[in-house]
């Protein structure tokens, strides 16, 4: 409520984009939501860009004001036209935390810095602007932009995803009906960025909604896994696969992880034999759970399959309710018969509506079909088998052509690798 009203007191209204570049900590989330609560647009923004990539986007998306991290804060100086409100991450963590920043801040000359910047302010500042009014919610509807997220997308190079109320509701909500034993713990865990669709979508927005305790972790090195597992003791996680690779080497005897349910894996293809290693450190420590693996992509607001206890190794699942999945040879409207492979198409109320300012993209990207629905068609390859099991395989894009013309599949390169 404070964030909304002082983002109205800075004359941000309905429509306008506000970028967060954050890690996984409190004022993401509620930047999140107070800017959606006035009608703005929430532009997440990676934390790792340099200046002129920050440049490049700014330009595109036209924002209003940027919310940053302490420590990125330096690769805004040439960002004058537009307040920039400095984030102290670490003084979320305790106070103790806060006295160290305030020390770094006097030694590496960062608050010099923010000084000599007359658009830059602290985040309590900004707060303080909201002079505890209480900022009434904007009418909505579902085909309001609620998000812009960055991603590789369907193609090389970076694209700016537009998605609305609708598309993420939609993808929370069939993700909550579709995946079973949600329900079943009171503690979520992510560790992953919030300028993320994944880390907004199923590693806030889905435990908030029904309810659930979500514990952030802002700085996480995947060597600590068992002791994160073990200290924070959620019952989901939501993670991608590089987060596992030292799990399968750590020494669990005597852990006890019951408490465990199950841990949401996306991002990237998992290979089958982590997937069963880690599967067998959660039974013999206890834990029923197993690794989620899923398909999805930000275009898609997140994933679009989940797993039931049915699902076939080295399967990313079935469709979920509202998404309707079908491969089609590439670049056509040709459905493939099952075990053969195509490129992966999704129809549902969770598409999103293209890239910013790229019509040529997205035109690629969504296409109407014969049938007059909107399918997007993801760039990437996979099949069914007869039970309707997603398999997905690779990119369309990855394929490389030899000096001699023949074209060669990573996939199959991987798989020889991981065998």
């Amino acid at each position: 409520d404070r964030a909304s009203a002082a983002l109205k007191a800075m004359g941000i209204k309905k429509g306008d984009v506000v970028i967060v570049s954050l890690p996984s900590i409190p004022e993401a989330v509620e930047l999140f939501y107070a800017i959606n609560k006035i009608g703005a647009v929430f532009c997440g923004m990676d934390c790792r860009v340099k200046a002129d990539e920050i440049a490049d986007i700014i330009e595109q998306t036209k924002p209003k004001a940027c919310f940053v991290a302490d420590f990125h804060i330096r690769e805004f100086k040439n960002v004058t036209s537009i307040p920039v409100i400095c984030v102290s991450f670490i003084k979320t963590i305790n106070i103790f935390a806060g006295f160290f920043s305030f020390f770094v801040g006097i030694f590496t000359g960062r608050y010099l810095f923010l000084a000599q910047k007359r658009n830059m302010i602290s985040y309590s500042k900004f707060l303080s602007a909201a002079k505890g009014q209480i900022t009434i919610a904007e009418d909505f509807a579902g085909n309001d932009i609620c998000a812009y997220f960055y991603t590789s997308g369907t193609t090389y190079g970076r694209k700016c995803v537009v998605l609305t109320n609708e598309n993420i509701n939609s993808a929370v909500l069939q993700y909550a009906l579709s995946q079973p034993g949600l329900e079943e713990t009171n503690r979520f865990c992510t560790i992953m960025p919030l300028f993320t669709c994944y880390g907004i979508t199923l590693g806030t927005h889905l435990p908030l909604v029904m309810g659930k305790q979500v514990r952030m972790i802002p700085l996480f090195n995947g060597k600590n896994m068992k002791q994160l597992l073990l200290k924070e003791k959620p019952g989901y996680i939501t993670t991608v696969p590089a987060h596992w690779e030292h799990f399968v080497k750590d020494d669990f005897s005597g852990a006890d992880l019951s408490f465990f349910k199950g841990a949401i894996v996306g991002g990237d293809k998992l290979n089958e034999n982590y997937e069963n290693r880690i599967n067998d450190i959660l039974k013999k420590c206890g834990s029923y759970g197993k690794v989620m693996r899923g398909y999805g992509l930000t275009e898609a607001a997140t994933a679009v399959t989940a797993q039931l206890p049915d699902t076939p190794k080295g399967s990313v699942g079935t469709n979920m309710c509202w998404s309707t999945i079908s491969i089609f040879q590439p670049g056509t409207e040709e459905a493939v018969p099952c075990g053969s492979k195509g490129e992966i198409c999704v129809c549902g109320p969770n598409i999103c509506q293209g890239y910013l300012n790229d019509k040529a993209a997205t035109e690629q990207l969504l296409k109407k079909h014969s049938d007059g629905k909107i399918w997007m068609h993801s760039g990437d390859i996979g099949y069914f088998d007869n039970a309707h099991h997603l398999y997905f395989c690779e990119r369309i894009k990855r394929i490389f052509v030899r000096y001699d013309g023949t074209k060669m599949s990573p996939y199959s390169i991987e798989t020889q690798l991981y065998n």
